[in-house]
């Protein structure tokens, strides 16, 4: 069967279109329910001052008070997201420079160049399989005046890709610095934290509604007036957010198959294909691997290398599954191998997922069907102090994690404890893994 593109240049557009009226729509909303909150603030304020005033009496002024007072909150319900203090920071990133590894640096502005975006801000290293593009913080300001995108690479993917992968995978994340629809992002994160403010951040605002409601019968008034407004407010935004959403996430399907077809145009259909198969694989290894390093933790081991231990989880599962290892990389040649023979044929088209199924993804890198040339050398490589690198970010891990182990686990040791492990927990082949890391219980 011949392969599809996915990638549809008018779709794209049209869901571009699609999302500025939801974002315009949510502002006019927004704009529209403040000024509504603002009138009847005004209104009851007023209408508490007229009975106070009016008929001057100790229970009036009172209902006149709660009356403001209703007004006073509702409006501080409908700006009390610009207090709420923003921090997006992720620990276990950490920044480096082009004096520490210039030849990273020099890939990566070269990928820039030939994806034509600028260089990122700053680039940063973490243990993780990924690699992604990000802001240092989303404020009001970043709206107007626009900040650099930042590059964080996952060292955990290089034990099984080569410097082609590698570069494919940072020229998609590069082709979302190019894409004009990327500009929605602020404002989609905004939309999303007032709506999520509104309609969950509200314990400390309804706890002093309550609070003055049972200082004096006449403020049940203004706390039962302040609770159904809140409640009101919450059912439109409840609305507005699966209206915005649904509509971003659409376009941010478009937007990655977008992104893999520049990263396909320039380093070729098979280095992409290869990288995107080969990472569901590498992060199940590091995830086994932080798993086994976190059961020895309770015996004041640690590792000094996380990197190194997961590359020989990688050799035992390429083993276990019959997959090929060779000079330092797996060859995975189609998704089934990654994934349980088991698996459900019947696909459902996920409405609120941000990122297409892999297998069309995969398909759309081939149906593109590039050729470029392969840089085979492995992306350890591009690194200058690699064993000093591997050791800061596998200390910095402990460290985030707060295990201040002192014994060391040597990679033999290592290796020891997790082959034990794998024939423990195994079943013979003749189950095709079926039964795998699965409970079995009497019934």
């Amino acid at each position: 069967m011949e392969s599809r593109i996915f990638f549809d240049e008018d779709l794209y557009k049209r869901e571009i279109r699609k999302v500025a009226l939801s974002i315009s729509g949510f502002i006019f909303l927004y704009l529209l329910l403040f000024l509504f909150t603002i009138a009847v603030a005004i209104f009851a304020a007023l209408a508490g001052i007229v009975l106070a005033m009016g008929y001057p009496h100790l229970i009036t002024i009172a209902v006149g008070i709660s009356l403001a007072l209703f007004g006073l909150f509702i409006v501080y319900f409908m700006i009390k997201f610009l207090f709420v203090k923003n921090d997006v920071t992720d620990l276990y990133r950490i920044e480096i420079s082009r004096d520490e590894e210039p030849e990273l640096f020099n890939l990566i502005e070269d990928i820039a160049r030939q994806v034509d975006t600028e260089s990122p801000g700053k680039v940063y290293l973490s243990h993780r399989v990924n690699a992604s593009v990000f802001y240092n913080s989303f404020s009001f300001w970043t709206l107007l005046f626009p900040v650099k995108k930042n590059l964080e690479i996952g060292l955990g993917l290089f034990n099984t890709l080569n410097v082609s992968e590698l570069s494919s995978i940072i020229a998609h994340e590069f082709g979302h610095f190019s894409q004009r629809s990327m500009k929605f992002g602020p404002y989609i994160y905004h939309a999303n934290r007032v709506i999520y403010n509104m309609l969950y951040q509200n314990e400390a605002w309804e706890t002093n509604v309550n609070n003055i409601g049972n200082q004096y019968w006449a403020f049940k008034i203004f706390s039962s007036l302040s609770l159904y407004y809140a409640q009101f407010v919450k059912g439109v935004m409840q609305k507005v957010y699966e209206f915005i959403n649904v509509r971003y996430m659409s376009l941010s399907r478009q937007m990655e198959f977008h992104a893999d077809s520049i990263a396909v145009g320039i380093f070729g259909s098979e280095a992409f294909k290869k990288a995107m198969l080969k990472v569901e694989w590498t992060d199940v290894a590091m995830n086994e691997t932080l798993d086994a390093l976190t059961s020895v933790s309770d015996e004041n081991l640690k590792s000094k290398n996380l990197f190194n231990c997961q590359q020989y989880v990688i050799k035992e599962l390429a083993v276990l599954n019959d997959v090929k290892f060779t000079e330092g990389t797996i060859e995975i040649k189609t998704e089934g191998e990654n994934k349980d023979r088991y698996r459900p044929r019947v696909k459902i088209e996920d409405q609120w997922a941000s990122h297409p199924l892999m297998s069309e993804r995969l398909e759309n890198a081939e149906a593109l069907n590039i050729s470029q040339p392969v840089n085979g050398a492995l992306c350890w490589t591009l690194l200058a102090r690699q064993n000093i690198t591997q050791e800061r970010l596998t200390e910095h891990v402990y460290t985030i994690a707060n295990v201040s182990a002192s014994g060391e686990l040597t990679g033999e040791e290592f290796g020891r404890r997790y082959t034990q492990k794998l024939d423990l927990y195994s079943y013979p082949k003749v189950y095709n893994g079926y039964y795998n890391n699965r409970s079995i219980e009497s019934f």
